[in-house]
Formats: C-alpha cells, structure tokens, sequence
C-alpha cells in the first residue's frame, strides 16, 4: 500500500473516531440533562467549527465567566492537565 493511500486512510479513521467520540460526547450530555436535571452547556470546536449542545435555550445561560467566578460554591474547573494520568496517579476526583 502507497504511503499517501495509508495516509488518508489514516486521516478518515481519525476524522471517524472524532465524529463518533463527538456525538458520544453530546449524547452523555444529554443523559446527564434528561435523567438528573442539569443544566448543560457544550461546545466544541475543532479547526475553527462549532458545535454546541444547549439544554436550556434561556437568555442566562450559559453563565459568564464572571457569574462562576461570583457563585458559590465556587464551581471546579478542570482543564486537560487534570486528566493526564500517570501509572498510579488518582489526579480526577
């Protein structure tokens, strides 16, 4: 097989595993709005698209930044460092 063959297929298997990983994503999040009532806002972006999941459609939603910082309790913030985990280290909690 030609390397520019392996190569796009390669690129469609990764463009696939993202629409599924995706649409499992947003799936989730409508679980968690539908069967425990949270609110949800999602979005993802990937090379400058958009793709969003609301569960509310209200003006206020989803909060500013400025509303979590001023809630309470204050809200926990994960970021991808935060799920880099190394052979026997519980970060997520």
């Amino acid at each position: 097989m030609s390397k520019q063959l392996q190569n796009k297929k390669t690129r469609k298997n990764t463009q696939e595993n993202f629409r599924r990983r995706k649409i499992n994503l947003i799936s989730k999040a409508d679980d968690l709005h539908r069967f425990f009532g949270a609110d949800i806002f999602l979005v993802i972006r990937k090379r400058g698209r958009y793709c969003a999941y609301y569960s509310r459609e209200e003006l206020d939603w989803p909060p500013t930044k400025e509303q979590l910082e001023h809630s309470h309790p204050l809200p926990k913030i994960r970021t991808p460092a935060d799920f880099d985990v190394t052979k026997g280290d519980d970060k997520v909690a």
